[in-house]
């Protein structure tokens, strides 16, 4: 799968955001971040901005392609659609 090392999530919390940063099992300073198992749960698909559950059906780039992610429903409608067209 394609570099995803700088993607972010933010979540509005009183006072402020909570940002998640994916771990791509670097090292990573102990005293400025948290590991915590579990708390990137979804995705969303490019196209439509669906939440795709992890474990859940989801179409990706080929490795070296930027890295685009789409739902089963967008995959089928832009890509499995076009190819059929003669």
């Amino acid at each position: 799968m394609g570099n995803r090392c700088g993607e972010i999530i933010w979540h509005p919390v009183k006072g402020g955001h909570r940002v998640l940063f994916l771990y791509d099992g670097g090292a990573f300073d102990s005293s400025r971040f948290t590991l915590e198992l579990k708390v990137w749960d979804y995705d969303e698909c490019a196209v439509c901005g669906k939440h795709i559950p992890a474990k859940t059906l989801c179409h990706v780039t080929e490795p070296q392609q930027p890295y685009v992610l789409l739902c089963a429903d967008c995959y089928d409608r832009y890509v499995v659609s076009k190819s059929h067209v003669a």
